[in-house]
């Protein structure tokens, strides 16, 4: 093995190197990690506060996102995500 400084690097293969990665194989048909949930949970942007949203937009549409925001006490940002995703324009005080 050729590596681009010439250090040496003493690598020990043996199954306990092997063994996880044989079993995501087996399990999972790939050598890739799976993490289907990693990450920072979504707290606020949830289809509850998502739903909130649009049904103080539809009750009161002069309502402003800052409003919004300390009403259903989601971040700002939140709100003008569920906005932009819907297509609406913000409106500001």
């Amino acid at each position: 093995m050729n590596f681009p400084f010439n250090e040496q690097v003493d690598i020990i293969l043996n199954h306990i190197i092997f063994a996880p990665i044989e079993r995501r194989l087996r399990e999972t048909g790939t050598l890739k990690l799976v993490r289907n949930n990693a990450g920072r949970p979504l707290l606020a942007r949830t289809p509850i506060a998502e739903d909130a949203v649009l049904q103080r937009i539809d009750d009161y549409p002069e309502t402003s996102t800052r409003t919004l925001q300390r009403e259903i006490r989601i971040p700002k940002s939140t709100v003008s995500r569920i906005f932009r995703d819907q297509l609406l324009r913000l409106f500001y005080i």
